[in-house]
Formats: C-alpha cells, sequence, structure tokens
C-alpha cells in the first residue's frame, strides 16, 4: 500500500525477478489507482513490492496506489482503511511503510484521527486481516524531518503512528553481524570475547551500532498495553538498562512485535540494482513470510493467519524456538543528515 506517489515500475519488477532466478510473475500484479504508466517508479514502491514479491513469488499481489491531496507528507491511512474495509474479497495481508509521530499526527490529520483509525484497525483486525506496518527510521525519538517526525525533541519518547497501534503487527530492523550477543561488547577484563569468527547473527539497526540510521520502537502514549503482550512488557519494564518513567508511558503499547532485516537490501530501479535500508523493506519481507503462511493453512483447509499479534505473543511464551532472540541494539539516535542522539532509548533486551 502506497502514498505521496510512490509509484511501481512493472519491467523494474520483471527484472528483479530475473536477477534472483525467478520466474517472471509480474502479470500477478493487480493495480488500484494511479500508477503513471510505471515510468516514474519511486524507490519506496519498488522496494515493496519487489522483496513482498519476491519472498512469496506467485502470490496474487495488489498494489494499492493512493492518490494524494496534499503538497507535503501527509498520508490519510484512514481513507484507505475505510476503503479496503468496504471491499467484498479484501487482501488477507497489507504491508504499509509509512508513518507519523504519534503526538503531532492529529495536528496534521485532524483532532481524533489517530483514535479513529486505531477502532479502524480493530475493525480490519475482526475481518480477518493481517495489518503489517514498519515502525519507523527515526529510533524512539522520532528524530527526524516534519511532519513524519520531530526535530531535536529528546522527552518524552516519541511513538510512530500507525506502529503504535494495538491492532496492528509492527515491523522493526535488523542487519547480519557476528558480534550479535551482548558478550561480544564487553571489555575482555568484564569477561567479553572476540565475536568476529562467530556465525551471522542479528542485531537492531542503529546509529551507535554502526549504521546511518535507526530502526523504531517503543511505548504509545495513546494506547495502553493490549493483553497479549502483558506478560512481555511487565518482563521487560523489570529488565536492567530501561529508561527512567519519566521518558516513556509504561502502561503504554510497546512495539515493534517483531524484526526482520531492513539493511543492504537489493531492488531495481529505472533497470539499474541499488541497495536500500529502512524498515520499510522489514514490513514487506514480513509480509512476504505471512502469505507464504496463509497459502500453507488455506492449501489445507485452514483459514488465513488474520490478526498476527496475540499469535506471535503466544508462541514467544509456549515455543521460544519459534523466534531469533535479538538482544543487542539501542535507539536513542536517530535524525535526518549529522547523526543526533538522545540521553535515552530503548535497549534491545531477551524474550522481546
Amino acid at each position: 500500500v502506497e502514498f505521496e506517489q510512490q509509484y511501481y515500475s512493472p519491467s523494474d519488477l520483471s527484472l528483479f525477478f530475473e536477477l534472483n532466478g525467478l520466474d517472471d510473475y509480474s502479470d500477478l500484479v493487480t493495480l488500484i489507482g494511479p500508477n503513471e504508466n510505471g515510468n516514474e517508479p519511486g524507490t519506496e514502491g519498488n522496494l515493496d513490492i519487489q522483496w513482498l514479491m519476491g519472498i512469496a513469488p506467485g502470490a496474487p499481489t495488489i498494489y494499492w496506489s493512493n492518490p494524494a491531496n496534499s503538497t507535503i507528507e501527509i498520508d490519510h491511512i484512514l481513507t484507505w482503511q475505510y476503503e479496503i474495509g468496504n471491499m467484498t474479497n479484501p487482501p488477507l495481508v497489507s504491508s504499509l511503510s509509512y508513518a507519523m509521530t504519534e503526538s503531532t499526527a492529529n495536528n496534521y490529520l485532524g483532532a481524533g484521527y489517530v483514535q479513529r483509525s486505531n477502532t479502524q484497525f480493530q475493525v480490519l483486525a475482526s475481518m480477518g486481516l493481517t495489518m503489517i506496518f514498519s515502525a519507523g527510521d527515526a529510533g524512539a525519538n522520532s528524530l527526524s524531518a516534519p511532519p513524519m517526525g520531530q526535530v531535536k525533541t529528546c522527552s518524552p519518547a516519541q511513538a510512530m503512528w500507525p506502529a503504535e497501534s494495538p491492532y496492528v503487527t509492527a515491523l522493526s530492523a535488523t542487519y547480519f553481524t557476528p558480534l550479535s550477543e551482548p558478550i561480544c561488547y564487553k571489555q575482555a577484563e568484564d569477561g567479553g570475547i572476540n565475536c568476529l569468527e562467530n556465525p551471522l547473527g542479528e542485531i537492531a539497526v542503529g546509529i551507535d551500532y554502526g549504521m546511518f540510521w535507526t530502526t523504531g520502537g517503543g511505548f504509545s502514549n495513546i494506547s495502553s498495553t493490549p493483553s497479549y503482550q502483558s506478560q512481555q512488557v511487565q518482563k521487560y519494564l523489570t529488565s536492567s538498562n530501561i529508561p527512567p518513567s519519566s521518558y516513556f508511558n509504561t502502561q503504554g503499547r510497546g512495539y515493534p512485535d517483531v524484526a526482520t532485516v531492513g539493511h543492504n537490501l537489493e531492488i531495481v530501479l529505472n533497470g539499474n540494482s541499488r541497495v536500500l535500508d529502512g524498515t520499510s523493506a522489514s514490513a514487506p519481507i514480513f509480509a512476504g513470510f505471512v502469505t507464504l503462511l496463509n497459502d500453507l493453512r488455506l492449501n489445507s483447509g485452514g483459514a488465513p493467519l488474520g490478526f498476527l499479534n496475540p499469535l506471535l505473543y503466544g508462541l514467544s511464551q509456549s515455543n521460544t524456538a519459534s523466534f531469533r532472540d535479538v538482544s543487542v541494539g539501542h535507539n536513542s539516535c536517530g535524525g535526518f543528515g549529522p547523526p543526533f542522539c538522545c540521553p535515552n532509548g530503548f535497549y534491545a533486551a531477551p524474550g522481546w
């Protein structure tokens, strides 16, 4: 699902399939909305459809392009929510890589907009639809340019909407490294070891871990902790290295829910290969995973997965081997241009 005049190129999609040794499934795309005949592809638009269909090749896919009605980056997500809710056969899985600071969204979109949107997400969840949103690329403090973010505002923590909604699945980003355990970052006298020869693992993308951007995550100041994650949130709140309670809403909905790789991902744009980063990549990748799982379930007579979060948090309790535990990362930094770091953010921790 796209906003901000983000179009895709069918020919770039075909070349992406070819370069990755896949059959050409570009004819399985159904277009809703404008696309400028595929002549003005955007990096976001191409990234989303290429990686979603690359993970789930052969799955019929809708490219939903929402026309812009503003000269600035204002994404009228609620309008799209109504449209998909009124469809007879809506897509089972939707991936959206768009976000806005929770505290300012109502200023740009109208009083009560976030709350009304969260209610509509609840409606879509009750319909058995999976909503997947990126958690943003500006850390826990939404350190990016307005209107999507805020410039150098460090307290309180600023959640990203719609990722903070209790009725969507929020995606954070990781990258591959052998330095994937906390012990890798300790000094030798404190028990640290050289991990450079270790197998590859994953850590959260962050400026203070060598990246040029920071994955989003934190706690909502609007939505309360949902029951499906209450155990994990309470455990996290008793862990070490959490920021002071004055910095964030300890009763809020915690996000992200899961993470996938979001660094050095190749796409095709205007016939040329290039690499991109962002939770904008993590969301469609995970949407592809869910699409594959739905395919298995539907072909065996089961129902689609629908609203994922109760299942995800339940599995984290009953079958910890279902997930790779990302326990290294910190998201106090962000910003466009020169990096800017706040005193507080959130550390990744075992179990969430």
